[in-house]
C-alpha cells in the first residue's frame, strides 16, 4: 500500500533538551495511528512539524507531486493534501465572521452547491442547519459545537492525511462516539490516513491500526490493544454535610436576548433554566452534560463573570444582579480554571510574571514540583509550553491567590492532561486543599467518579439528575444519563 508520508529525519531541541529525534517513520494509506505521551512530551510539536511549521528542522517526504521546499509549498499542501485539527477550536475562528462563511470560504462553486455540501456534513455531525447555523457567529456556539464545526472544516476538502490533536477533549461521550464513527468512515472511504493525538484510551472512539507512544523524543510502537491506567477512587472527605455552605444557587436562569422578531419584539435563548445546586466546604461536586447544555455558562454565573436573568445566590442572599459587583470586591476566594489554557495567559509576558506577582515564589515552585512541572517553565512564554503544561500553570495561579481560596471551579481543567498529571492534580487538591469547595466540570465520567462526592447531570440548560457516589445502580439511572456517562 502506498505511503501517505515518510519522516526521513525530524530533530527538534530546546536548549539541551531534545524534544523530537525521529527517523524512518512511515504512515500508509488506511492507517489510523494513535499517538500518546505525557503532557509536554512533544506530541503537538510533532503534528505541527508534519505540516511545515518547523520545516527548517525536519526532513519530511510526502508521496505526491508537490515539493516542500518553500513556505508557499507548505501552504498549498495544508490547503489540499493535509487536514489539521488543532487542540483549541476557538483559535481557528474569526469572531467577526459567521461559521457558515468560514466553511463556504473553503469551497469552490456556486453558493447553493456550497450550502448543499456543508449541509451534508452538518447532518453527519448532528449540527443545526439553515439560518440557525449560517447566521451564527463563533461565540454563539458552545466549544463542543465549535469543535465539530472545526472538524468539518478539516475534512470538507477531502484531504488524504488528517492530523487530529485532542479532538475529543471538549466533547461529551455520545457526541465523541458519533465523531469517531464519522472520521473512521471517512478514512476507509477515501483511503486516507489519520494521526490521532489524544490522551484517551486506544480504541475508545476510533479503532487504531497502530499505537505510538512518544517518550524522550522517540516513538515507541505499541499494539493497539495495550491497556491504559484508570483513575482510582479517592474520596476527599468522609463527612462534609456539617460543613458550611460556600455556594448555593436557587432557581438560577440565564437568557441571552440579542435578536428581534418581525414585530420588533425581543427574542431570547434560554441557556440556563431554573437551576438549583449547593456546594459546601471540603466537598467536590461534579457536573456533566451534553455539549451546549450550559455547563460553562453556569460556571461563569457561579464566579460572577456573567449575570443571571433571574434567581439568587447565597449565603448572604445576594441577588444575582449584583453578583458581578460582589466578586469584583472579593474576586480572590472563588477561582475559575478555564478549559482553554492558551487564552488564559498573556503571550507578551513570561509565565512567572503572571503567577508569582504578589505571591510567594517558593509556594509556586512547590506546587510546580507537586504537579511534575520543572521550575524552568516559569521563565518561558505561554506559546513555548504545551497545553498540558499551561493547564497546570493556570491551576497553580488559582491556588496561590490571597486571601486563601475557598471555591475552585474546574471547567474541563484535566482534559489536556495525561493520566499521571491528572492523578497528581487530584492528589494535590485532596491533600493540601481539602477544605476548598470544588465544582468539577467534565465530559468523562471516570474523572468525576474518582474524585466527586456527587454529580449533577445537565441537559438543555436544566438539571436532569443528581447522582451520589456512595453507591450506583446503573439500572436505576435514567437511560440518557447512563449514555452520557458512557455506561451504555
Amino acid at each position: 500500500m502506498s505511503s501517505v508520508f515518510e519522516i526521513r529525519r525530524l530533530h527538534y531541541a530546546f536548549g539541551k533538551s531534545v524534544l523530537l529525534d525521529l527517523t524512518g517513520l512511515r504512515i500508509k494509506a488506511g492507517d489510523i495511528i494513535h499517538l500518546s505521551g505525557q503532557s509536554g512530551s512533544g506530541k503537538s510539536l510533532l503534528g505541527l512539524s508534519l505540516i511545515g511549521f518547523f520545516a527548517q528542522l525536519a526532513e519530511v517526504q510526502y508521496d505526491f507531486d508537490i515539493q516542500t521546499k518553500s513556505i508557499d509549498d507548505w501552504r498549498k499542501l495544508r490547503s489540499t493534501y493535509i487536514g489539521y485539527i488543532f487542540q483549541q477550536p476557538k483559535a481557528y475562528f474569526n469572531p467577526i465572521k459567521t461559521c457558515g462563511n468560514h466553511l463556504m470560504d473553503l469551497l469552490d462553486g456556486s453558493k447553493s452547491d456550497k450550502i448543499a455540501r456543508i449541509d451534508q456534513w452538518l447532518i453527519q455531525f448532528n449540527l443545526p442547519e439553515g439560518d440557525s447555523f449560517y447566521k451564527r457567529y463563533p461565540h454563539e456556539f458552545s466549544i463542543g459545537e465549535l469543535q465539530r464545526i472545526y472538524i468539518i472544516s478539516a475534512l470538507i476538502r477531502n484531504p488524504k492525511f488528517i492530523i487530529a490533536d485532542e479532538i475529543f477533549s471538549h466533547i461529551d461521550w455520545p457526541t465523541a462516539s458519533l465523531i469517531g464513527k464519522v472520521v473512521q468512515q471517512y478514512i476507509v472511504k477515501n483511503n486516507a490516513a489519520l494521526l490521532l493525538i489524544t490522551h484517551e484510551k486506544p480504541g475508545t472512539f476510533i479503532t487504531p491500526t497502530l499505537s505510538w507512544q512518544l517518550v524522550a523524543g522517540k516513538i515507541i510502537e505499541k499494539t493497539a490493544t495495550d491497556p491504559i491506567n484508570i483513575l482510582k477512587r479517592e474520596i476527599r472527605s468522609s463527612e462534609t454535610k456539617a460543613n458550611p455552605a460556600l455556594l448555593e444557587l436557587s432557581g438560577i436562569s440565564k437568557m441571552y436576548r440579542n435578536r428581534f422578531n418581525a414585530w420588533g419584539h425581543e427574542k431570547g435563548t434560554a441557556v440556563i433554566d431554573n437551576v438549583s445546586m449547593q456546594l459546601v466546604a471540603g466537598e467536590c461536586v461534579g457536573l456533566m452534560g451534553t455539549s451546549g447544555s450550559g455547563k460553562t455558562t453556569l460556571a461563569k454565573l457561579c464566579c460572577g463573570l456573567t449575570r443571571a436573568t433571574s434567581g439568587a445566590i447565597s449565603p448572604e442572599q445576594v441577588n444575582m444582579f449584583s453578583l458581578r459587583s460582589l466578586f469584583k470586591r472579593r474576586a480572590s476566594p472563588i477561582q475559575l480554571v478555564h478549559q482553554d489554557p492558551f487564552s488564559s495567559f498573556n503571550t507578551s509576558q513570561l509565565v512567572h510574571e503572571q503567577i508569582t506577582a504578589g505571591n510567594d515564589t517558593k509556594s509556586v515552585e512547590e506546587l510546580c514540583a507537586a504537579l511534575n512541572l520543572p521550575k524552568t517553565v516559569l521563565s518561558r512564554s505561554a506559546f513555548e509550553l504545551s497545553g498540558g503544561e499551561l493547564q497546570r500553570l493556570a491551576l497553580i495561579r488559582s491556588l496561590v491567590v490571597k486571601p486563601r481560596l475557598k471555591i475552585l471551579i474546574l471547567d474541563e481543567a484535566l482534559s489536556a492532561l495525561d493520566y499521571h498529571a491528572q492523578l497528581a492534580v487530584m492528589h494535590l487538591l485532596n491533600k493540601k486543599f481539602a477544605d476548598v469547595g470544588i465544582l468539577m466540570i467534565s465530559h468523562r465520567f471516570y474523572r468525576l467518579e474518582s474524585f466527586c462526592d456527587r454529580i449533577y447531570f445537565m441537559s438543555e440548560g436544566k438539571m436532569v439528575h443528581e447522582q451520589k457516589m456512595d453507591r450506583i445502580a446503573w439500572g436505576e439511572v435514567p437511560q440518557d444519563v447512563a449514555l452520557l456517562a458512557g455506561k451504555l
